[in-house]
Formats: C-alpha cells, structure tokens, sequence
C-alpha cells in the first residue's frame, strides 16, 4: 500500500517528464532556435524537479 501511495505521489512528475519527451519527439522541436529549447528546458526542467521534491515533504512527514 505504501509503494501504491509514493508512485501516486509521483504522478504528476512522472506526467511532466512524459510531456518532456512527446515535445522532444515531435517536429516542433526542429522549428525553435537552440535558445528557446535551452530556455524550454530550464522552465520544464525545474518545475519536474519541484514536483519529484514535492511529494517527498509530503511522505516523510
């Protein structure tokens, strides 16, 4: 039961990581300047972070 809630908790990271991956894979990545996909990065990057951090305040409290 504890695994099914700490997999739960990660869910919307594991979503934003998905998302992260469907947006390299598709043909709008080819379109964008090398610094707007830096800057893409950056912004997803540390917002999956934030939300894999999250939900570890939550379980061990």
């Amino acid at each position: 039961m504890e695994n099914f809630q700490q997999n739960k908790c990660f869910s919307q990271a594991r979503e934003l990581f998905e998302d992260i991956i469907c947006w390299l894979n598709s043909e709008s990545v080819y379109e964008i300047q090398h610094s707007d996909l830096e800057k893409n990065f950056w912004t997803n990057g540390n917002e999956l972070l934030r939300r894999l951090l999250q939900p570890t305040f939550c379980i061990f409290q």
